[in-house]
């Protein structure tokens, strides 16, 4: 994958949460039939959620995700694209979690760093809830092409 001795260790993002007190890590792997370009560009669009995760983060049901445009950002090699969701309706696994069907403010912000980082914040409360109380999360997938068309 390139020569060792053109790596910058410098470049590699820290990416702490494994280890911080009050955070749960899962760890996994999944083989995929595809470019990791082309997921790369699933991730970094987040709005796929409503479709593809349908009955757990995403809602279409109510409304999409889609809905609320994302603000792009670039700075050197990282695309950052966040949005916000206020007052919406929370999907499946959100409700479980909060134990309510209550209106929630919901955000995200993906990371892509080129060419195979990406990373997501998101985050929710409830609508009227005390901001501090918000749950939140660190989606990272690292992802390793392993032909043109498998990853």
């Amino acid at each position: 994958m390139g020569a060792p001795e053109a790596a910058d260790p410098s470049l590699i993002p820290d990416f702490p949460w494994p280890d911080l007190v009050g955070w749960t890590a899962i760890f996994g792997y999944l083989k995929v039939e595809a470019n990791y370009r082309l997921l790369s560009d699933n991730l970094l669009d987040r709005s796929h959620e409503t479709y593809v995760h349908e009955g757990t983060i995403g809602n279409a049901v109510r409304q999409t995700i889609a809905d609320y445009p994302p603000k792009v950002t670039q700075e050197g090699n990282q695309v950052s694209a966040h949005r916000e969701m206020n007052g919406i309706h929370p999907p499946p696994l959100f409700s479980l979690a909060l134990g309510s069907d209550k209106p929630i403010n919901r955000w995200q912000t993906a990371i892509w760093l080129s060419p195979c980082y990406n990373q997501t914040y998101a985050g929710v409360d409830q609508v009227d809830e005390d901001p501090s109380a918000a749950r939140e999360s660190r989606i990272l997938h690292l992802l390793t092409p392993e032909t043109e068309r498998t990853t």
